[in-house]
């Protein structure tokens, strides 16, 4: 087969590939220089679309495959690579056919940078061809030509920016009327605010923060860029804040708060629309009731802590209820503002704010459960419910996935407290169906069985060792926002000491008469990890019936230190003749700590606290 029958079997194989509908003209009679068909998109209703692009038709009797037979690699004189990258003003697209299988590849010329910058090189050197590597994936199919088109599209969009750079604003703008040039000057700021939210995302996306926030100190004090930019700069900042400190933490608060501060203070004082103010507004005020609620399950815990002791109780109580009452108001403000977040006909607000609120009001719901505050505990859910199905319904349909899983884990957290409602994370688990992302979906996957096993295995049938079990608290507390390794994290520091205590084996290894129990009064962080030890602790001896408790077990048993005559130990056990050190080779699991429950179920009633 010689190179003209080559050629027009690779012309006759190439319009069999194309859509029916789609119209194809000759280019071949024409002086373009190396085209050899120009196509139009047509739609299958027969309705001209205008968008048009050039083909040349390369054939082969054979290609050649390099890569694992991954890319196709065709040289190209570089004289005709050069018209088509720097003088044709369409989208040119490279066909090369081999006509032994009958397949057509393509690659789209202008929009690749990269041969762009070898074809410059190669001009350095003045070479007389180049090798262009087309993907076999990217194969000319007449019922499959989705992902051509996207690169059609693509090239397009290239060419359009490209054609910006080489108009002479200069000569334009001085023949210009002074309407004509306020005009492009707002358009001006349009093309920078597009151009930068892409650069945020994809500086964020990659975490590379410090770039990022470099960028956000030079665009948001910038009144020379639109007051849009400058706002979603802002929410950039308290993003990057959120991944480097943490949601709970202290120090996140108090950058968040100087940053939504900030917000308010560009909204108030700049023309923005109802839009950005309800926005601002709602920020703002879902801080103030995330803070709220923490300070509130703070007091929530010392009022467990000083139950004992009536004027220390008194107090706390005291302080509670006028506390209790400004959270319940920002509470019922700040749901108005989500609904009518809710109601505006962009529904970034709401997608961008609630998952985070939600969290915090989950929380809520799990201390108001435990006040058997049953009433105000139903308003709540089912107002969350509402919420957080309208979430998955709208991220699902503007394809926001990493939105859409946020808003199934508070789904979940919402849902599931107990073994009596674990079916609900088989639900989350059939609803990720829809996630096309494999890493994403896998990554919930695993949470949500690590949560399920947590609610449906018995204790007592655990074959895991108990480090083994610590790590599967720390994994779901650091998922929940607990940052048990943080300090200044209130819920964290209640979850550290729920792992410190959660193996007591130190204590019990001194005396066989000895038992550890934890009470049941478990408060919100304790019951959404699921570690029974973040409570208070009870010591009691068998033998000789004393009892000792507290909130740190070594301080129980070991005393204060300095302090003679404090501890379960140097009270109870130095002197006494019925101690029975246990075997050197015992060791406390989970299964033995069921047993001892279902043991003396009846003296862990009479103790517990």
């Amino acid at each position: 087969m010689n190179a003209k029958e080559i050629g027009r079997r690779a012309g006759r194989i190439f319009a069999f590939s194309l859509p029916d509908n789609w119209s194809l003209r000759s280019q071949e009679d024409q002086e373009d220089y190396g085209i050899d068909a120009e196509i139009e998109i047509i739609t299958p209703q027969d309705k001209a679309t205008g968008l048009i692009f050039k083909a040349q038709i390369k054939g082969q009797k054979t290609v050649t495959l390099i890569e694992d037979g991954k890319k196709v690699s065709f040289s190209l004189s570089l004289e005709r690579l050069q018209y088509y990258m720097s003088h044709v003003e369409i989208a040119v697209i490279l066909f090369v056919v081999d006509v032994t299988k009958e397949v057509v590849y393509w690659h789209s010329l202008q929009d690749d940078d990269e041969l762009r910058k070898r074809m410059k090189e190669a001009l350095v050197k003045e070479q007389d061809s180049i090798t262009i590597h087309l993907l076999t994936s990217n194969i000319l199919q007449r019922d499959n030509v989705k992902e051509l088109g996207k690169a059609i599209n693509i090239n397009i969009d290239w060419l359009r920016l490209s054609a910006l750079r080489k108009i002479n604003y200069s000569d334009i703008f001085q023949t210009s009327t002074d309407q004509t040039v306020q005009s492009w000057l707002e358009q001006a700021k349009t093309q920078s605010f597009h151009a930068y939210m892409t650069q945020f995302e994809r500086l964020y996306t990659e975490k590379k923060f410090d770039e990022l926030l470099e960028l956000i100190h030079k665009i948001f004090p910038a009144q020379t860029e639109k007051n849009e930019l400058r706002f979603y700069a802002g929410l950039y900042a308290e993003k990057i804040c959120e991944q480097q400190l943490g949601v709970m933490s202290e120090e996140y608060y108090e950058s968040s708060f100087d940053i939504y501060q900030q917000i308010l203070f560009l909204v108030r004082h700049n023309k923005f629309n109802k839009y950005f103010q309800l926005y601002s507004i709602l920020l703002f005020r879902s801080w103030l009731l995330r803070k709220q609620i923490q300070v509130d399950y703070h007091q929530f815990i010392s009022s467990k802590l000083t139950k004992d002791n009536p004027l220390a109780a008194w107090v706390v109580d005291s302080v509670r209820a006028k506390f209790s009452l400004k959270l319940t108001l920002n509470l019922v403000k700040t749901i108005r503002l989500v609904n009518n977040s809710i109601k505006q006909e962009n529904p970034n607000v709401f997608l961008d704010i609630f998952p985070k609120l939600g969290t915090s009001i989950s929380i809520l719901i799990y201390k108001l459960r435990d006040e058997s505050q049953a009433e105000a505990v139903d308003v709540l859910e089912n107002w969350m419910s509402y919420c957080i199905d309208l979430g998955l319904k709208i991220a699902l349909n503007s394809k926001e996935e990493r939105v859409y899983i946020l808003f199934l884990h508070l789904f979940v957290q919402l849902k599931v407290y107990s073994i009596d409602t674990v079916h609900h994370i088989d639900s989350a688990i059939e609803m990720l169906s829809c996630i096309t992302k494999e890493e994403l979906k896998c990554w919930m996957i695993q949470n949500l069985e690590k949560t399920k096993e947590r609610y449906t295995s018995s204790i007592s049938e655990y074959d895991l060792t108990p480090e083994e079990e610590l790590e599967i608290f720390r994994s779901l507390a650091k998922n929940l926002g607990f940052d048990y390794e943080d300090s200044e994290n209130e819920f964290g520091r209640i979850i550290k000491q729920g792992i410190e205590d959660y193996n007591p084996e130190r204590i019990l290894r001194d005396c066989e008469n000895l038992l550890v129990f934890n009470s049941s009064a478990l408060g919100v962080p304790a019951q959404m990890v699921g570690i029974p030890s973040a409570t208070m602790k009870i010591i009691h001896c068998l033998e000789e019936g004393y009892t000792g408790g507290g909130w740190v077990l070594d301080t129980v048993y070991g005393g204060v230190d300095g302090i003679e005559g404090t501890g379960f130990k140097n009270i109870n056990c130095l002197n006494c003749s019925k101690k029975n050190p246990r075997n050197s080779d015992w060791k406390w699991n989970s299964r033995w700590q069921a047993e001892i429950y279902r043991e003396h179920a009846e003296l862990f009633k009479k103790l517990d606290f």
